[in-house]
């Protein structure tokens, strides 16, 4: 994931369009991605759910690797924007 957003970066570097698509377009499928807040009379149902689905998916503690998949997607994202779209500024 954190390959993913990098690799994001740098093919829209790669490309005469906005800056402002890039980012904004990184940004909207970071959030959009994140999981709704749930009521908290519902949380453990919801939660017995979510992990029901991983289990018969054969995935082990995925809610866990969701996670770390969005802050890897947000991570590599960030260094791809360093590295394409910052500029050296050098003082002195």
């Amino acid at each position: 994931m954190a390959l993913l957003g990098f690799l994001y970066f740098f093919i829209g570097s790669r490309f005469d369009n906005s800056f402002n698509i890039v980012w904004l377009s990184a940004l909207l499928a970071f959030f959009v991605n994140i999981p709704p807040k749930v009521k908290v009379s519902d949380k453990k149902e919801i939660n017995d759910i979510i992990n029901k689905m991983y289990d018969e998916m054969g995935i082990r503690k995925g809610r866990l690797k969701y996670r770390l998949g969005l802050i890897s997607y947000l991570v590599g994202g960030i260094l791809g924007y360093i590295l394409f779209y910052s500029k050296v500024v050098v003082i002195g």
